[in-house]
C-alpha cells in the first residue's frame, strides 16, 4: 500500500500544487503573491484565459489552432499578481506582472479549480472558516443537513436529527477508463500511508464508449473520521484499479468544519 500512495502522489503532485493554491471565492488572497505556472496535464490544449488586455479580449500569445496561449510561453513562467478583480457571475480578474515590467491578465474561475494553472511560491494560506464556506445546510422533516460542493469527487454529508446519533457520510464520484466489474468493498488511500478500508455498494455509470464513473457511499466510524480529518485523501482503490482524488486538502479542511456543525 505503500508503493500505491507513492505512485498517486507522483502521479498527482503538480495537480495538488495547484489545488492547494487555489483560492477559490477569495482571489484577494493571491494579491501580492509570487505565483508560477505549472503543467495542467493538457498540454496539447495550451493555456487558456490569459490575456494582454485589461478587457480580456487578446489572448496572450494565441495559437489560432488552439485558441489559446502556447504550453511553452507559459510554462514556469512566475508573476506577481498585483490586484484581483471582484468576483462576478463567478470569475475574478488577475492582474499579473512579470519580472520583466510586463503585465498580462488572467480570468480566474472562482468556482472550480479545473486547469488551474498556478503554483503560489511559498504557499498560500486559506483561513479555516473560508472552508466552512463549501458547506451547505437545509432541513429534512426533523433534520438538519449538511453537504459539502461534490466538485472535487468527494461530497460530505452530515445529518443531524434530535434525539438520534448524527449521521456522517462520504459519497466518492471517480471517473476510470476501466469497466469494472461490481464491488463491495474499496479502499481511500490517505496521505502518511494511512488508508480507511469501505464496504458500499458500487454505482456504475457508462459515460461515453472508454469512461465510466463509480460512486461510493461511506459511513465512517468515530476513528475513521479523525483520519479524514487529519489526512489528505490522496484516491480511491477499487478492486485492482486505482483514481486518483484532486483537491484533498480542500476536502480535509473542509470534513473538518463538517463535524463541528450542530
Amino acid at each position: 500500500m505503500k508503493n500505491i500512495t507513492l505512485l498517486i502522489a507522483m502521479l498527482f503532485a503538480f495537480a495538488a500544487k495547484a489545488q492547494e493554491s487555489y483560492p477559490g471565492k477569495h482571489p484577494e488572497l493571491l494579491v501580492g503573491k509570487q505565483v508560477k505556472v505549472i503543467t495542467n496535464m493538457v498540454e496539447k490544449y495550451g493555456y487558456g484565459n490569459f490575456y494582454t488586455d485589461e478587457s480580456m479580449l487578446k489572448t496572450y500569445i494565441e495559437d489560432p489552432q488552439k485558441r489559446a496561449t502556447n504550453y511553452t510561453d507559459l510554462l514556469d513562467k512566475t508573476f506577481t499578481v498585483v490586484s484581483a478583480g471582484p468576483v462576478e457571475m463567478g470569475h475574478s480578474k488577475l492582474q499579473l506582472k512579470a519580472a520583466n515590467g510586463e503585465t498580462m491578465y488572467y480570468n480566474l474561475n472562482t468556482k472550480l479549480a479545473f486547469n488551474y494553472p498556478f503554483e503560489v511560491i511559498g504557499g498560500l494560506t486559506i483561513p479555516a472558516e473560508y472552508y466552512c464556506e463549501e458547506i451547505t445546510q437545509s432541513t429534512f422533516d426533523n433534520s438538519t443537513i449538511y453537504e459539502s460542493n461534490p466538485a472535487l469527487g468527494v461530497m460530505l454529508r452530515r445529518e443531524i436529527t434530535p434525539g438520534k446519533p448524527d449521521l456522517s457520510s462520504i459519497t466518492i464520484f471517480v471517473f476510470m477508463e476501466h469497466n469494472i466489474k461490481p464491488q463491495t468493498t474499496g479502499t481511500l488511500i490517505l496521505e502518511n500511508n494511512k488508508t480507511v478500508v469501505f464496504n458500499a455498494r458500487m454505482i456504475a455509470q457508462h459515460i461515453s464508449a472508454k469512461l465510466f464513473k463509480y460512486q461510493f457511499s461511506v459511513i465512517p466510524s468515530a476513528k475513521e473520521i479523525e483520519l479524514l480529518k487529519n489526512n489528505k485523501i490522496l484516491g480511491v482503490k477499487i478492486g485492482d484499479k486505482i483514481a486518483p482524488i484532486q483537491g484533498g486538502n480542500k476536502t480535509k479542511n473542509v470534513f473538518a468544519c463538517l463535524v463541528t456543525k450542530k
